[in-house]
């Protein structure tokens, strides 16, 4: 899923700057960064998972959206979004 209009220069620009997720079912309706807080919604996530650096869990909720305060020692935050059976989402590094 890309984060762009529906031009081919848009759809290259969101993908060169990071603005996509990839996902085998799990939708992402929301993504919002303000300052070091991160909010993720979704519409069918059963569980997040919030993890920095080398994998390390910070976070987990066991429903559709979450908001994590990233440490400041934190290299990146990324997240993984799980929905039923095999259904997965996992975003970009923040």
């Amino acid at each position: 899923m890309v984060y762009a209009k529906s031009s081919r220069k848009s759809i290259v620009e969101a993908l060169r700057n990071g603005r996509f997720y990839a996902s085998t079912g799990v939708a992402i309706t929301d993504i919002a960064v303000k300052g070091l807080r991160i909010h993720i919604k979704t519409r069918n996530a059963a569980r997040i998972v919030a993890l920095r650096d080398v994998q390390q869990r910070i976070a987990i909720a066991d429903k559709r959206e979450i908001t994590v305060d990233v440490p400041r020692d934190a290299k990146y935050v990324r997240f993984e979004c799980w929905g039923r059976g095999e259904e997965f989402a996992w975003t970009q590094p923040f």
